[in-house]
């Protein structure tokens, strides 16, 4: 279950801060919840990642309670612990899947075989959307662009994207590992992104960069 917080604002509004849990995040909560991966130790970067995680700003996380403050940052390490656990199953397990998922009313096709099945727009868009992001990034934009209502062609990936950012994380990352296992052009474009966006970070935090050739090209992080 997730963990919700309260406090009574000054004007007397109840305002609520919740910490989802594993099994009922999105998509959207997660990208927010990797952005960037912080050390715990240092109390400003978990405010900051509580307050990118749960909309909490400072005045009122420093308004809770000790035990408020306790119970919240345990659903977090609980929530971080669940989807590494959630990452490594997904790289490790060979899924299949369903011709078709519903999602926020749509039905949306599945292509059994992204190779065959995509076409060159769908792939020039999925290089577009995912700019080299994170995971949660990348897999938001691989659902968005190879995902198409049903019945239909595929016309762009912007509303689509925007779509799925309320897509389950569970979700997401069983379509993801099974579109990865069948496509030795994705999971190579996957370790890529990763890549690239490893070396964005390691230069904004002053580090050299070390790529780790057998992890990228297994699409793992």
């Amino acid at each position: 279950m997730s963990k919700a917080v309260a406090i009574i604002d000054t004007d007397g509004t109840r305002r609520e801060y919740r910490i989802p849990s594993f099994g009922e995040m999105t998509v959207a909560e997660w990208r927010d919840f990797l952005i960037p991966i912080n050390d715990a130790n240092d109390p400003d970067r978990l405010h900051e990642d509580l307050r990118r995680l749960t909309g909490i700003p400072l005045k009122h996380l420093r308004r809770l309670t000790v035990d408020q403050m306790d119970a919240l940052v345990d659903a977090y390490v609980q929530l971080r612990e669940d989807a590494a656990k959630a990452q490594q199953e997904a790289e490790g397990t060979d899924w299949t899947c369903p011709t078709e998922i519903d999602h926020n009313g749509i039905t949306y096709t599945v292509p059994q075989s992204i190779d065959k099945e995509a076409t060159y727009g769908q792939w020039l868009d999925l290089h577009h959307a995912s700019g080299g992001g994170t995971i949660p990034e990348v897999t938001a934009a691989i659902c968005a662009c190879m995902l198409v209502p049903k019945g239909q062609e595929y016309e762009g990936y912007h509303k689509s994207l925007e779509a799925f950012d309320s897509l389950p994380v569970r979700k997401a990352m069983g379509l993801v590992a099974f579109f990865l296992t069948s496509s030795e052009r994705l999971r190579t474009f996957f370790g890529q992104s990763l890549a690239q966006a490893m070396r964005s970070l390691q230069q904004e935090q002053g580090q050299e960069a070390i790529p780790s050739t057998s992890d990228t090209a297994s699409g793992q992080t």
